[in-house]
């Protein structure tokens, strides 16, 4: 046993020179007192000449030590933990916050970046409206002078009216002869749906425009243009004798006839059903086509078939309404 314990304490002692310069005072101080502890029991286990009660005693006392010992130890073992859970604790608050700023910086340089993208919309835009506006003033300016030009040719020729009118120029027997022409061999008038229905045309023979032009020969195959006057005759189109600007009187639409009236709208009720064809007879077809005796419908009893289910009653087909 001697040789084992001082082999024990060979091989367990420290060496000056390396823990001197690796450990603390209080590591070295710790581990001094641990090593006293342990030579102890060792040499308490050892002795063997010593009574049990003694020995019992020193065991004691030693085991004291040892759980002194290890009461500090688990304290600081303890706070320790405690200080490594409100250090992981202040780490994860940190991490948390550090994500927290992260996602903030993040969000701030997507709103910029939208920004930026909507400011350069917003520059085009305004860029294009500028040029747009510009257009607009150049067309408006083109449309201002065009109206201009115009209001200056119609008071123009509102003055060559004027003169025309108040100077009462005699129309010439040359500037009326007649001429027959190909092209204006008859002509067609629409009728009014406010005067008679039957159509009015006028002959060639009636109405044979011959025109000779200032400066012309007289050729009667040479292309005539008949005057105003003669055209309003020739279409039987309405016009005032003095414009109305100077105080002629306004025109007055003609009283329609009763027959024209009658006409018109019996054309738009054959019209009506025509397009829209329907079952019912109208008012005007009820009052126009004679009263008929409608027969009474007779009541019978289905007659009972095989099987006790009742026959199927047809019907009678639908008359569309005579149209006369």
């Amino acid at each position: 046993m001697p040789s084992l314990q001082s082999d024990d304490e060979v091989h367990k002692s420290p060496s000056p020179s390396s823990g001197e310069s690796t450990e603390d005072p209080d590591d070295l101080e710790r581990r001094r007192r641990y090593e006293e502890t342990e030579r102890e029991l060792l040499a308490v286990l050892d002795a063997g000449a010593t009574g049990d009660p003694a020995r019992k005693r020193q065991l004691v006392g030693l085991f004291d030590r040892f759980r002194t010992e290890y009461t500090q130890l688990s304290v600081k073992l303890r706070e320790s933990l405690r200080l490594q859970r409100r250090l992981l604790d202040k780490c994860l608050q940190t991490k948390n916050e550090l994500v927290v700023a992260a996602l903030q910086i993040k969000t701030t340089q997507q709103v910029q970046a939208d920004e930026i993208t909507n400011l350069v919309f917003y520059r085009d835009e305004c860029e294009h409206a500028w040029k747009q506006s510009a257009l607009s003033h150049e067309r408006e300016r083109d449309a201002m002078r065009v109206i201009d030009e115009l209001k200056a040719k119609v008071d123009e020729l509102q003055l060559q009216v004027k003169t025309l009118v108040v100077s009462g120029v005699p129309v010439t027997a040359a500037r009326h002869r007649r001429v027959t022409t190909e092209d204006s061999s008859e002509l067609l008038v629409s009728p009014s749906p406010l005067s008679s229905p039957q159509p009015r045309s006028i002959s060639p023979s009636k109405h044979k425009i011959k025109t000779l032009l200032p400066g012309s020969t007289g050729n009667a195959m040479s292309p005539a243009v008949p005057s105003f006057d003669e055209w309003k005759a020739a279409t039987r189109v309405w016009s005032p004798t003095m414009p109305l600007a100077l105080g002629a009187p306004p025109r007055t639409a003609p009283t329609p006839s009763t027959a024209s009236l009658y006409a018109m709208e019996r054309q738009q009720e054959i019209a009506r059903c025509v397009s829209v064809p329907s079952l019912q007879p109208t008012p005007m077809e009820r009052v126009c086509s004679p009263s008929k005796a409608k027969p009474e419908p007779t009541q019978s009893s289905p007659l009972p078939r095989r099987g006790g289910t009742p026959a199927i009653k047809r019907r009678a087909p639908r008359q569309l309404p005579q149209v006369q």
